[in-house]
């Protein structure tokens, strides 16, 4: 799932948090999107907050395609 943080009624992280309180969805990966961090804060890539990722806006599309398969590749594995 990929979200943006900043959305009107619920935010990234409401929707984070109903998404993790569901026992049937509670291991599907989350990719926050935020323009509230900057590439160079979050050191070009993704950083991890809790077993999910975020990126900053302007997402790099290499980045996202990277993260992407990163989190495909851990859940065949787990």
């Amino acid at each position: 799932v990929i979200l943006d943080v900043v959305m009107p009624k619920m935010d990234g992280g409401d929707v984070q948090s109903a998404i993790r309180s569901d026992p049937q969805l509670k291991d599907v990966p989350i990719i926050l999107v935020t323009a509230l961090l900057s590439n160079d804060e979050i050191g070009g890539g993704a950083r991890e907050a809790s077993g999910d990722y975020m990126l900053a806006k302007p997402v790099r599309l290499p980045v996202l395609v990277n993260l992407i398969d990163q989190r495909i590749e851990a859940c065949s594995k787990g």
